[in-house]
């Protein structure tokens, strides 16, 4: 597989649970190389807007169908409210 990133920042200073950064992170890189295309190309896009630091996973993947969007579930703190 191919990885590419593009980080749009010199530094960031957020406050998160570093250790479910780093597996919601480690889940979204996973399914990307196991679901990826043939051959996969994977990428991390890390950019900030006014308030957020946003990170981008994405692959060349042929993603989910619109009946398996409808199930994907948010639980815990979302601080983007309802979805």
């Amino acid at each position: 597989f191919s990885f590419s990133e593009e980080i749009k920042v010199d530094s960031v200073l957020a406050k998160v649970d570093a250790l479910h950064l780093e597996n919601a992170l480690y889940n979204l890189l996973d399914n990307a190389k196991k679901y990826g295309g043939n051959p996969c190309k994977i990428g991390l896009r890390l950019y900030t807007d006014k308030k957020f630091v946003n990170i981008q996973v994405f692959d060349n993947g042929p993603g989910l169908s619109k009946d398996d969007i409808d199930k994907v579930s948010f639980s815990g703190n979302d601080p983007m409210g309802d979805r």
